[in-house]
């Protein structure tokens, strides 16, 4: 609460035309220290430059754009990291001078951590992203429905990582995980759960390591393995295959072949009670690799 009425203090100030094109911020601050001899530690003030940034996105100063430029400038002293530059986005309502300025700072400097978007900063980094450099995505969305339009404003981007967890751990009838996959750059994909169609798996890279996949009903079984097993031979480096089968939802009936020889296979077989113990160890015999014993 502090900070904001001192952001609101320092916007009133700003208003002043004889203060300095650029570091008026710092003048201003430095003004108010009391000694003055004592040092201006950027780090702590963090989150009054948060606050400025977000009155600026809304008001009309006589020196805006360098004002802005100061305040993004002295937010990345504060050592932001990808997340949070995401989080400003959104806080400044996708102001679009803040905005062009956020995407020079990170693409001048970019932040040495992973770009890691979640449901909560997808629709930032819609408006972010494509105003910067290729650069490594990880997306892991939790939620059941997914903005395909925020997805696809990624396209320019190297995807490492596509995790739609909800697709995977909760599935409906149909393949919700098709449109998400189909709407990413895919050539650097690593890693990928959700819940795909057979006709899907075509769009798998050869660069994938890491796969998790769902079936959802009987039909999907037929389809989905049968998919898998052409797949797995265009797939080298792929190393770990995880198969979730809510026993619900799949008859023994309809797994008809088994999974691939990766080296590594996991089956997560999910509601199983005691009336269905029986069928459960059906498919997993049904789909234990070959050459395994």
């Amino acid at each position: 609460m502090l900070e904001y009425f001192a952001a609101q203090h320092i916007m009133h100030c700003l208003q002043d035309r004889s203060l300095p094109n650029s570091g008026a911020i710092i003048c201003l601050l430095r003004d108010a220290i009391q000694p003055k001899t004592e040092v201006l530690h950027i780090r702590s003030l963090r989150n009054l430059f948060w606050q400025l940034a977000c009155l600026l996105s809304k008001a009309d100063l006589p020196k805006r754009s360098e004002t802005i430029k100061e305040v993004i400038h002295l937010l990345a002293e504060t050592g932001l990291r990808w997340r949070e530059w995401l989080s400003l986005v959104e806080d400044t309502f996708y102001e679009e001078s803040i905005l062009h300025g956020i995407a020079h700072r990170v693409t001048e400097n970019p932040p040495d951590d992973k770009l890691l978007i979640e449901n909560t900063t997808l629709a930032s980094a819609a408006a972010l992203l494509p105003r910067i450099p290729a650069t490594t995505v990880i997306l892991r969305l939790e939620n059941e429905k997914v903005n395909v339009k925020h997805v696809g404003a990624l396209t320019g981007h190297r995807f490492r990582t596509l995790n739609l967890w909800h697709h995977f751990k909760n599935p409906g009838q149909i393949p919700a995980s098709d449109s998400v996959l189909r709407a990413i750059e895919r050539s650097h994909l690593k890693d990928f759960t959700g819940h795909l169609s057979g006709d899907c798996m075509v769009l798998l890279p050869d660069s994938l390591e890491l796969l998790f996949l769902v079936v959802s009903n009987d039909e999907h079984a037929g389809s989905l393995l049968a998919a898998l097993t052409k797949a797995a031979s265009s797939l080298p480096n792929l190393g770990w295959l995880v198969i979730h089968i809510p026993m619900t939802m799949v008859t023994p009936q309809a797994v008809l072949s088994p999974l691939p020889n990766i080296r590594s296979v996991v089956l997560v077989l999910s509601g199983v009670d005691r009336s269905l113990i029986k069928e459960a160890c059906q498919v997993a015999a049904a789909l234990q690799p070959r050459n395994r014993g």
